[in-house]
C-alpha cells in the first residue's frame, strides 16, 4: 500500500500479495513484496491485487501485462497458475543418471544416493569431473558413477574403480553398485516370476 491511502488500491491488497509470496517462496519461487505489488523471478513485470470491475470489484491478482491471473482469495490457485506459467522443470535433469538414481533408490534402498552436475573447470588442479553425477554410499564405503555418452554405459567416476565400466542397463548397474559398497540388494521388482 502506499505511504498515504488515496483510494487507488484496496486496504485488503498487501496482505493478500504477502500471502502470495508465501505461497510461491514455498514451492521454491523468489519472490520479493514492494508496497503495492509482487516481484517474482522469471516473470517480467510486477503483479499487482486490483478490484476487478467485472467480478463485482472483487480483488484479483493481476500479471505486469494486466491480465487477470486469479481471484484474491483463491492464493493456492493464484500460485499454482504463476508457477506453471514459469518455464521451470520441476526436477534438475541429469539425464541417464536420473534412471540410475531411481534404480538404487528402488533396489538399495539402504544405500545413500544423490545426484550432482559438476560444471567445467578444467582450468582447476585436480578438479572433480565435469558433469553429472551419482554419488553412492553405503557403511563407509563412497563411489561416484556417471554416464560415459561415448560408451553409452555407465562408469565408476570415482573410488578405486574410477573408469570402470558398470552396465548399460541400469537394473544392472544398481546390482553392480550394490555388489561394490557390500550391500545386500532387494528383488528385482520389474522381473516377472
Amino acid at each position: 500500500m502506499a505511504e498515504n491511502f488515496d483510494g487507488t488500491e484496496h486496504p485488503h491488497a498487501y496482505a493478500q500479495l504477502g500471502a502470495l509470496m508465501n505461497q510461491l517462496q514455498g514451492r521454491g519461487f523468489k519472490s520479493k513484496l514492494g508496497r503495492d505489488f509482487l516481484v517474482v523471478g522469471g516473470i517480467v513485470g510486477a503483479i499487482t491485487c486490483k478490484p476487478r470491475p467485472t467480478d463485482a470489484d472483487r480483488l484479483w491478482f493481476v500479471d505486469g501485462s494486466g491480465e487477470p491471473i486469479a481471484q484474491a482469495d483463491h492464493i493456492v490457485d493464484a500460485a499454482v497458475i504463476i508457477a506453471a506459467g514459469l518455464d521451470r522443470p520441476a526436477v534438475t535433469p541429469y539425464g541417464p543418471v536420473d534412471a540410475l538414481y531411481a534404480a538404487v533408490r528402488r533396489r538399495v534402498p539402504q544405500v545413500s544416493a544423490r545426484c550432482e552436475s559438476v560444471p567445467q573447470t578444467s582450468w582447476l588442479e585436480g578438479a572433480k569431473a565435469a558433469g553429472n553425477h551419482l554419488h553412492v554410499a553405503y557403511q563407509g564405503e563412497k563411489r561416484r558413477v556417471s554416464w560415459d555418452a561415448e560408451g553409452e554405459s555407465y562408469v565408476w567416476s570415482a573410488g578405486p574403480d574410477t573408469g570402470g565400466r558398470l552396465s548399460v542397463d541400469v537394473e544392472q548397474a544398481a546390482e553392480r553398485i550394490a555388489w561394490a559398497l557390500g550391500a545386500p540388494v532387494s528383488a528385482d521388482p520389474t522381473a516377472e516370476g
